[in-house]
């Protein structure tokens, strides 16, 4: 059953206006609420917004949602009886969604919230130098998505990612095969699809340590997450 409140909008109020105009104000707060308690969803008059909206038995994947007035895209879903929804990320609440294609009950809404974890390697004036280059403590939970690697001068670089709950050393390496790599550029990013770990919790303490480097005397690594 839906979650949430149904937007009742104001009770009638008298006004100047005439008579007509205040009973056609009072039947469409009654046919509101009307519906409000047919739906099974709680009637108010506050901000709270639903998170679910829940299609007629019987509706399937291409068939219209429930509702489509009072209730921004991201917060809330179209849950289909006969299947789990598709995700449609969005950057803001006041944003609509980003797929036109799809039925209301085929998919939700997610407010997406990227942050980043990353460290500077400054080597001042000279190529930077191999070894652990320093530590950063999550301040957020999430899940690594992608990287990005950035060089001040054309070069290469080879960086591993370690993560724990203390100070990481070497065992704590979470890139496996796949660490980020930048080959004679100046900048390069990548997919962590083959990283052991890419969840991230608060107060999870990262290590980045250069395997190897050339001509880069500047270097930045950002880990792209998405926080939950």
């Amino acid at each position: 059953m839906a979650l949430g409140r149904r937007f009742l909008g104001t009770v009638p109020k008298l006004t100047r206006r005439p008579w007509e105009d205040i009973g056609q104000q009072l039947e469409d707060f009654l046919r509101k609420l009307w519906d409000a308690q047919s739906d099974g969803i709680p009637s108010g008059f506050n901000e709270v917004l639903p998170t679910d909206v829940v299609a007629p038995t019987g509706t399937g994947l291409g068939d219209p949602g429930t509702e489509n007035q009072g209730w921004a895209a991201a917060d809330h879903q179209h849950v289909a009886p006969t299947g789990m929804p598709i995700p449609v990320g969005v950057g803001l609440a006041e944003q609509e969604g980003t797929e036109p294609s799809l039925a209301r009950s085929d998919h939700r809404h997610e407010l997406v919230v990227w942050r980043r974890v990353g460290l500077t390697m400054d080597g001042g004036l000279a190529v930077v130098t191999t070894g652990v280059k320093g530590y950063v403590a999550a301040p957020f939970n999430g899940t690594i998505d992608s990287w990005e690697l950035e060089s001040d001068l054309v070069g290469s670089c080879v960086v591993d990612v370690w993560k724990a709950r203390r100070t990481p050393r070497v065992t704590d390496s979470i890139c496996g095969v796949d660490k980020p790599t930048l080959v004679s550029g100046t900048s390069a990013t990548g997919l962590v699809t083959g990283w052991t770990d890419t969840s991230i919790e608060i107060g999870d303490v990262f290590g980045f340590y250069l395997d190897s480097v050339t001509d880069s005397t500047v270097l930045i690594l950002r880990l792209n997450a998405r926080e939950t």
